[in-house]
């Protein structure tokens, strides 16, 4: 997942892994599942809409700064002129990860022939904020 006008930094502070997903539907859809230190793993999945709108379904734990998140996606919608709705479930199966040094993002995309764009730039603003919040709070 590269963008070449909005390059992730080495060193980071986190590690991508991308799998290739099951065949299924054409919709183009990617599965971000970050592992933080102090809210567990966040699994955001995204789901290209049209052209420049998706909807983002979130799964977290209850204590997850969800109206902080919100607020920073919202920000990222207007810079990109894109638009998007953000739906959250809180998951009461996920835990904390107390022995983990630093956060992983792992991506799982859809067995799709293109990417459009803003999929990309919600799925580099969604790991971009969980991560700093995760440090924020650490």
């Amino acid at each position: 997942l590269y963008l070449p006008w909005l390059p992730l930094q080495e060193g980071a502070g986190f590690d991508i892994d991308i799998e290739k997903g099951k065949s299924g539907d054409s919709d183009s859809i990617l599965i971000i599942t970050i592992t933080t230190i102090n809210y567990g793993n966040v699994i955001a999945t995204i789901v290209l809409e049209s052209s420049n709108s998706v909807h983002v379904n979130i799964e977290c734990i209850a204590d997850f700064p969800k109206d902080e998140l919100m607020a920073r996606i919202e920000d990222d919608e207007q810079h990109y002129s894109m638009s998007s709705v953000v739906s959250f479930d809180t998951n009461k199966n996920i835990q904390k990860n107390d022995n983990l040094e630093k956060p992983q993002a792992k991506i799982n995309m859809s067995d799709t022939n293109e990417i459009n764009p803003y999929l990309l730039l919600m799925a580099h603003t969604i790991i971009r904020h969980v991560i700093e919040l995760d440090k924020m709070n650490s």
